[in-house]
């Protein structure tokens, strides 16, 4: 592979995106918002990040590329002066700008913005265009100033800070002296943990984001605290760790994040930090995720938070990067990993991905290709219990999953009793005076889920123990719509928010070629309680109980056959 190919793309990702955006900048000049970059969504033009913030640079970096058609474009270059003048009407007189939707006067949604314009401005020094790279510092040195006296509001601000700050300093270092803002954040310690996630665990968003700051510490950051092959080690072991929550169709399992992008699909991505590590490293895995990552640089779109900026950065600080090749490497298809400290395990297997996590009621996502079953619960109201996973553990035949419940009101399970005295009836609202009550109470139960790993799938060994005898049970498995149900005297279409309960036998579930099968149903009731989760548009399959119990559902994945209805594995269909 020559990086100087994917450079080229960048570059026809570049000009989609600034066509796209040129017709999203408001030219009426009569506007106070003139120059910033519209945002249909939301009604206004926005300095942030992921508006005119994002648009300078990349606009900015074609007109210094001589291959492009945008190369000393006058238009072009007006076009940067009258969004980054928009960019000084937004600034506060601190030096903050706004994110608009959320937090004012914001310290680390200025960082956010100083990093990309930042770029550009390294590119202007370099050039010798005094005249834009005086102009940009007029907007980043105040906002850097700002940013170095402010604060964060979550854990991924901090660095996203001390990369903008970094910068500065490395552009103006005998202005800008950040150092002991800087020390007193890395002080704190990054924090990546020994599986390769970052606290928020956000792979759809903040990984991303957090992997082109370290890179830009790497490069910038003089601090005594942390060298730059520190900060290139957590970049690795975190590109390392999003491939293998990426399935096989190159979607990152955001399951587990704890941030907006959790349940949502967001593409491979990461496209700067797979180029940086996979020539850093000759790191041939990098290379081939890096050419995925830059293909999915569709028109009018701008991957990951800055993406473009950041690629088109890197190949200028680094022009011999576009006389590199590399040869590609396969992507990792066999994964097994117990993350002890992360409390997660993960398993790919060509199109198969599973993964347990815990904190969630859907303690088990599992996809087979077009097949796709997002949450697998466990229910039992009682007492309004909600069971989560609260440990995995790792066992001599795959893992076990602690499940334990949580009530809306803390004293259950239990009845409350009387008090033998006046009670206000203000204190009955809300259970304000169950503290002083004594309790009637029942017990809890003891349940938990052994996962053994099979050829094709999984069996999962569900036993409960201790609590009531008769209390309603059911294992709901669902699946997003859109394909069938095929068992051995019916098939019919799954749709939306139905419910189907698997009384016994084997059900399959098919889109396109592909399927999962549930082997083994059961059945004692149809209730749906208020502690079900909610259909939310998916089809819901549903194993039903009464307490005690002690059950072995399968799950087997494979290609589908319709000339004699089964699910067929990968190794079979190879023979």
């Amino acid at each position: 592979m020559k990086f100087n190919d994917l450079y080229n793309k960048i570059i026809q990702a570049a000009e989609r995106y600034a066509d796209n955006a040129f017709q999203n900048q408001v030219t009426d000049k009569s506007r106070p918002d003139f120059g910033g970059l519209f945002y249909s969504e939301y009604g206004v033009a926005l300095p942030d990040h992921c508006s005119t913030a994002e648009f300078i640079p990349v606009i900015g970096f074609l007109y210094y590329e001589k291959t492009s058609k945008f190369y000393h474009s006058s238009d072009l270059r007006q076009r940067l002066f009258d969004a980054l003048d928009y960019m000084k009407r937004c600034t506060r007189e601190d030096g903050l700008i706004d994110l608009r939707f959320n937090n004012y006067d914001s310290p680390p949604d200025t960082a956010f913005a100083i990093t990309p314009i930042g770029y550009l401005a390294y590119a202007a020094k370099q050039m010798d265009d005094t005249e834009l790279y005086t102009a940009l510092m007029e907007f980043l040195v105040p906002s850097a100033v700002a940013v170095a006296k402010g604060g964060f509001h979550t854990p991924n601000h901090r660095w996203v800070i001390c990369a903008a700050l970094a910068l500065i300093m490395a552009l103006e270092p005998e202005k800008c002296d950040f150092s002991d803002v800087l020390d007193s954040y890395l002080k704190e310690g990054i924090d990546i943990n020994s599986d390769g996630l970052f606290t928020e665990r956000s792979l759809g968003v903040y990984d991303q984001i957090l992997s082109k700051k370290m890179l830009i510490l790497s490069e910038c950051c003089k601090s005594k605290l942390y060298s730059a092959e520190d900060f290139l080690k957590i970049v690795d072991v975190n590109l390392k760790n999003r491939l293998d929550f990426t399935d096989f169709d190159n979607i990152v399992d955001t399951d587990i994040s704890g941030r907006q992008d959790y349940g949502k699909k967001y593409e491979l991505g990461n496209a700067a930090a797979f180029i940086y590590m996979s020539i850093e490293q000759q790191n041939g895995e990098y290379a081939a995720a890096a050419e995925i990552a830059v293909d999915s640089m569709r028109p009018g779109t701008n991957q990951g938070y800055g993406e473009l900026s950041t690629c088109l950065y890197f190949f200028f600080k680094h022009p011999h990067w576009r006389e590199a090749e590399l040869e590609p490497a396969p992507i990792r298809t066999h994964v097994e990993r117990f993350m002890q400290e992360s409390q997660l395990y993960r398993v790919k297997e060509g199109k198969l991905s599973a993964t347990v996590k815990c904190d969630n009621p859907a303690f088990l996502k599992l996809n087979y290709g077009e097949v796709k079953m997002p949450r697998v619960s466990l229910v039992m109201d009682y007492f309004n219990a909600i069971y989560k996973a609260a440990s995995i553990e790792k066992t001599d035949f795959g893992i076990r999953v602690y499940m334990k419940s949580e009530h809306n009101v803390k004293q259950h399970p239990a009845f409350w009793m009387p008090l033998g005295e006046t009670v206000a009836m203000n204190e009955l609202l809300g259970f304000r005076d169950v503290e002083r009550r004594e309790l009637n109470k029942r017990p809890e139960f003891d349940v938990w889920i052994d996962i053994y790993k099979a050829e094709n799938g999984f069996d999962l060994h569900v036993k409960t123990d201790k609590g009531l005898d008769g209390v309603q049970f059911s294992m709901d498995f669902f699946f997003e719509p859109g394909g069938s149900i095929e068992m051995e005297h019916c098939s019919f279409r799954a749709c939306k928010d139905e419910t189907m309960f698997l009384k016994k036998d084997d059900a399959i579930y098919v889109k396109g070629n592909d399927s999962i099968k549930i082997c083994g149903g059961f059945y004692a009731h149809k209730m749906i309680t208020p502690m079900h989760s909610e259909t939310n548009g998916l089809f819901r399959i549903m194993l039903t109980d009464f307490t005690p119990v002690d059950r072995v559902i399968q799950l087997r994945c494979g290609k589908f056959s319709g000339a004699d209805g089964k699910c067929y594995s990968e190794k079979m269909m190879k023979k």
